[in-house]
């Protein structure tokens, strides 16, 4: 071997040997500043930086400190192999920025972001939004959806968001899991609570026991809810029992008024008597004053079921006299009737009553029907009766008060006919008509239980002409006997 084929080999074999000591060692400590130059068109980098740590968790460095302060540095940090690339800064190891390819997302103190901006700790917006630009703007890209802003909690899967919606409707509210709770929709101007698509100014929609509660701390002029239109009134509304009743509270008199200066209804605060169109009288629980009306109380009752137009029910204890009610008329006489209390009722279908009475009737004045002629039309004298009279059985009997309790049938023996008997004699003084009376009253709900029976009834008043007839026969035929008689006398 030749000496110039050795020289060869030897440094062959040094350079291997400064090679291998170069890629084992840092690099050397550079003074002053470093340039690094290089056209990089083609993709190849400036520097190129690669981690030879085999581990999932190894990265690749960029490292910045002061030689003034060598216990705080910044890194600039490449995970490529951990299945969750990213890259970011950290300061003395804790990540500050972080960016993640697998979600996408950039980290602010967390170096795992869970979706497009991931913010770990406080965060402040600040910027001159003098012009229309906005300081912090949400932007869906799906058609009609809504942009959210969601509000939620590591030891909870329930979440709040606030979101907003612009296209086929323009909602903006809060929702809670989805479900609407305070919506402002643009379309109809409305304020829902409880719903998304309201239908006026503002709009509750509640289920259940929910509602609204205005409640003040018991102390100074509390004003619950405060309502005014100048006149400044003011109302408080105070639900404190069980029952979730609604009362309207006030230490003085409960006046109403329209106008501005018309008083309509007013409230007693000592004995609560209420007054309508007048002043309260201690007498009264309820005063309507009318003047130039046609109704002091008007009721019109349309419903298929039972309904009172006025229901008035009284218990006596015996202590005092009770009225149901109480009708009575007074004054001077005017250019029309006065009653102090009328009954109307159309004659047909026949089951109408103008008044009904299920109970003893009692009066003190005169009973009166019309019988003038002028009313009347197709008058006919009355055919005999007498013969048929002779076969009406008078009878005495008790009503069964107990099978018929609704009716209120009076108590005692009674004298008088069967109607049955009258009917098969006189057809035209018994109808057959329907009767329901109530056995239970719930005082509170209104809802009756009924029952239904057909009854015949008779006209007893009508009984009287058709006595009075048969006593004129009778009489003519005393008359009769008694001209026989007096010729019998006379041929003697």
């Amino acid at each position: 071997m030749n000496n110039y084929k050795l020289i060869s080999i030897l440094l062959f074999l040094l350079v291997c040997v400064i090679h291998d000591n170069l890629h084992a060692q840092n690099l050397a400590e550079v003074e002053g500043t470093t340039e690094i130059k290089m056209n990089s068109t083609t993709g190849v980098p400036h520097i190129n930086l690669i981690e030879d740590d085999t581990s999932t968790g190894g990265s690749t460095r960029i490292k910045m400190e002061h030689v003034l302060n060598n216990s705080d540095y910044f890194e600039l940090r490449s995970f490529l192999a951990s299945g969750n690339q990213r890259i970011g800064w950290y300061f003395n190891g804790s990540p500050k920025m972080v960016y993640s390819e697998f979600y996408n997302g950039l980290g602010i103190g967390t170096a795992s972001p869970e979706a497009g901006i991931h913010v770990l700790g406080g965060g402040l917006f600040e910027f001159d939004s003098n012009g229309t630009t906005p300081t912090l703007e949400l932007k869906e890209t799906q058609t009609d959806d809504y942009s959210r802003l969601f509000f939620t909690n590591t030891n909870s899967s329930n979440r709040w968001s606030l979101a907003g919606r612009v296209g086929t409707e323009n909602l903006f509210g809060l929702f809670y899991d989805g479900s609407a709770r305070i919506i402002y929709n643009e379309d109809n101007e409305g304020l829902g609570i409880g719903t998304s698509n309201p239908s006026q100014l503002v709009h509750l929609n509640f289920s259940g026991t929910n509602g609204i509660r205005v409640q003040g701390d018991g102390t100074g002029d509390v004003r619950g809810m405060y309502i005014t239109n100048g006149g400044g009134a003011h109302f408080v509304f105070d639900d404190n029992s069980d029952e979730n009743n609604l009362k309207i509270q006030s230490a003085n008199e409960l006046a109403f008024l329209t106008g501005g200066v018309n008083e309509r209804m007013r409230i007693s605060a000592l004995n609560g008597e209420v007054g309508i169109n007048d002043g309260l009288n201690v007498n009264r629980r309820l005063g309507v004053q009318t003047e130039n009306d046609l109704y002091g109380i008007y009721s019109d009752q349309n419903g298929t079921g039972t309904a009172y137009g006025i229901f008035a029910s009284t218990e006596s204890n015996g202590a005092q006299t009770k009225y149901g009610i109480n009708a009575s008329i007074s004054g001077t006489a005017g250019t029309g009737n006065s009653y102090a209390l009328r009954g109307f009722a159309s004659t047909t279908p026949d089951n109408f009553w103008a008044i009904y009475a299920a109970g003893d009737l009692w009066y003190t004045g005169t009973l009166k029907a019309p019988s003038d002629e002028r009313l009347k039309k197709n008058i006919e004298d009355l055919d005999p009766v007498l013969d048929r009279v002779m076969q009406l059985e008078t009878k005495t009997y008790e009503f069964d008060r107990e099978t018929y309790a609704g009716l209120n049938l009076a108590k005692g023996t009674q004298v008088g006919f069967i109607a049955q008997n009258v009917q098969n004699l006189f057809p035209t003084l018994v109808e057959e008509e329907r009767h329901v009376y109530e056995t239970n009253v719930n005082q509170e709900t209104g809802q009756v239980t009924e029952v239904e029976v057909n009854i015949l009834g008779m006209s007893s008043v009508e009984m009287i002409p058709i006595l009075t007839k048969a006593l004129q026969e009778q009489q003519l035929l005393i008359e009769e006997l008694r001209k026989d008689l007096e010729e019998i006398r006379a041929e003697k």
